[in-house]
């Protein structure tokens, strides 16, 4: 844990660099110095955490094709990044610097290891919500963002469904003089603004709580102006009640952010502009609001500064590692949550002099237990769909891949598969076993409009031996959903218990190329157990696992989809290549057959697991070549699986 507050102890994280912002790592109990409202506190313990990027992240494979990325479990996460673009405050040249700035940043920097997500103030259930280290996934979200001329100014900010359309309604009304008591219109709508950007981060905070480590987000903006400047002592000027609630919802959020060990980040994407004395005074308000809001969490803001991809960088540099500062906590931390909690003024101070220090500036003076908000069995089924990670209170598996309907469409084909044993089930007098399942599943493209919803209730009723086989085999659920765009998408699925309110989601990112444009296509290769019988293959749970163990033989199906206005010359020709990691296993051709009772081919065939293949993540990649005219056209689809060690075997 970064930051805590418990009734016997607290704990804050801060960074001490030197004159050349050097990160410092060898400082004692001695050398700081914590104070509560200015009194001091004894420090009990001092450590310095150094941060490594975490190894369960992959590595994309080449530069050939998109290939999966993984969605990381919460506590197998060390450092973690959020991209947060402001889409709804910045301008049209802010907007093209922050997608230039990005490519290079990611082209640049990222390595294995590097964690990332990338989120919009404006948009919901985004495709690229997830945490990924794959490049390719991160260089398609950075692609898709565009600057929205009819965003600002059209949502009303306070409270948490803000930025789902509960907020208050904006008038488009001209400044003017008011009359007593009439809203100010220009007052309120900087405020909205900047309360639908706090809405947005506390979402990701509430997402960040459970993760391990220490997790930055960096926004990405023109600034934030609540409509208020700074006064000599820093505290914002409360005469306007719209300062008032944004200013109440910025506290509570850097609260939030400092107990789930979030640090927040700013870059000014303006850069340096020319100051008249309006414009002066307005770019000044809104840099201070950036200022106001990353530094209380051990942060900063980048401002005027034309050097983005410095700022990043230094973002990035500053993520090495931290110290975790403990202290006795105080008499009258609240155990229970109070509307009367006071906020409590925290203040690390460096002793020796040329060294600087950052930490966070506060905290409600309640423990985290009573700080923690409830939330409805409902909501937390609908938020697991557009988590960062996977929920694992019920074992979901979710195997997606793009497939072709009888009649040539494009579709993505979703296997669902429950864990049976993380059930419940409830024995009636007829001796029958019982448990009702609500099923969410979402297929989501590019911005806020889904692909498709399902929303429904599975109710599970079996005898003794129904009930044996399932927890045995587990519960495997099919959908079919139509494609109609190419493009990335995001399949999510979330599994709620009725009676024990568990929850289990799970997700996959997809690719569905473009037949127009590339001419060639394969679908997503279906993997299974060549011992799996010929009517029951990749439709049973194996397929959905996709685990194997050393000396499995797997079967393999890729279909081949040539766009019909442009057919290719000659024959055809596949490849079929393992990888673990980055690291190529095997390589073999692979024959180009018809698929029985349809008039398209397929590369078809099985691939032998070594006795001694360690265990691990694996992909399996096919390719399929062919000539147009003079140009060589290839195409390629990969699906990923796990091999288990052998000791783990029945």
């Amino acid at each position: 844990m970064v930051f805590s507050v418990s009734e016997t102890l607290i704990q804050v994280d801060a960074e001490v660099t030197d004159r050349q912002g050097h990160h410092v790592t060898r400082l004692k109990p001695a050398d700081f110095e914590v104070l509560l409202n200015h009194r001091p506190q004894q420090i009990t313990n001092v450590s310095y955490i150094p941060l490594d990027p975490p190894e369960i992240n992959k590595p994309a494979l080449s530069a050939s094709g998109p290939l999966p990325s993984f969605v990381v479990r919460p506590q197998d996460v060390h450092r973690s990044t959020v991209l947060l673009v402001d889409d709804l405050g910045l301008s049209f040249e802010s907007t093209y610097y922050v997608k230039r700035t990005l490519h290079e940043y990611i082209d640049r920097n990222m390595r294995p290891g590097d964690l990332f997500a990338l989120w919009e103030t404006g948009r919901f259930n985004s495709v690229f919500q997830q945490f990924t280290s794959d490049k390719h996934v991160l260089e398609a979200a950075i692609d898709n963002l565009k600057w929205d001329p009819n965003a600002t100014g059209l949502l009303g900010a306070f409270g948490e469904n803000a930025r789902h359309g509960n907020g208050p309604e904006l008038s488009n009304t001209p400044v003017r003089m008011r009359d007593p008591g009439e809203r100010d219109e220009d007052s309120y709508l900087r405020a909205s603004l900047a309360g639908a950007v706090f809405s947005t981060m506390s979402e990701l905070v509430d997402e960040l709580r459970e993760v391990g480590g220490r997790k930055a987000v960096v926004l990405f903006s023109d600034g934030i102006d609540i409509g208020s400047l700074p006064n000599i002592n820093g505290n914002l000027s409360l005469e306007d009640p719209y300062a008032q609630a944004a200013l109440k919802q910025e506290r509570q959020l850097i609260d939030s952010a400092n107990r789930s060990g979030t640090v927040f980040y700013a870059v000014d994407m303006r850069g340096l502009e020319y100051r008249g004395a309006r414009t002066g005074q307005k770019l000044f308000a809104a840099q201070a609001g950036l200022q106001g809001l990353t530094e209380p969490t051990g942060g900063f803001a980048v401002i005027n500064s034309n050097g983005y991809l410095n700022g990043l960088e230094q973002i990035n540099d500053d993520q090495n590692g931290y110290y975790l500062i403990a202290f006795k906590a105080p008499p009258g931390i609240k155990t229970t949550p109070s509307k009367s909690t006071p906020f409590v003024d925290l203040q690390v101070r460096i002793k020796q002099s040329g060294l600087r220090v950052r930490s966070r500036a506060g905290f409600w003076g309640e423990t985290d237990q009573a700080a923690k908000s409830q939330i409805s069995p409902n909501l937390q089924a609908q938020l697991a769909l557009s988590s960062l990670f996977n929920r694992s209170d019920i074992g979901v598996r979710l195997t997606a891949f793009y497939t072709r309907t009888s009649e040539g469409k494009p579709a993505v084909r979703n296997l669902i598969y429950l864990n049976a044993t993380d059930l419940k089930f409830a024995t009636g007098a007829n001796g029958k076993h019982k448990t009702l399942l609500h099923v969410r599943v979402t297929a989501s493209g590019a911005g806020t409009k889904a692909l498709a919803n399902l929303d429904r209730n599975v109710e599970i009723n079996v005898n003794d031996e129904q009930l044996q086989r399932l927890q045995r085999d587990g519960i495997l659920l099919l959908l079919d959903v139509p494609a109609n765009q190419p493009g990335a998408y995001q399949v999510r699925a979330s599994v709620r218990e009725d009676s024990s309110k568990r929850i289990g989601s799970a997700g996959q990112y997809l690719d569905i190329p473009d037949l127009k444009k590339d001419h060639l296509a394969l679908t997503t290769p279906l993997i299974d157990d060549a011992s799996v019988p010929r009517g029951e293959r990749f439709r049973d749970p194996s397929a959905a696992l996709r685990e194997f163990y050393p000396g499995s033989e797997l079967t393999f199906v890729s279909v081949i989809a040539m766009d019909k206005n442009a057919p290719l010359d000659g024959d055809l020709k596949g490849a079929v290549e393992l990888y673990r990691d980055d690291k190529l296993v095997l390589k073999s051709p692979v024959a180009v057959v018809p698929v029985e009772g349809e008039s398209v081919h397929a590369l078809s065939g099985q691939v032998k697991l070594n006795d001694g293949l360690p265990p691990g993540q694996y992909y399996l990649k096919t390719t399929a070549t062919g000539h147009d005219g003079n140009r060589l056209r290839t195409a390629a689809a990969w699906m990923d699986f796990e091999v288990l060690p052998l000791q783990g075997r029945d």
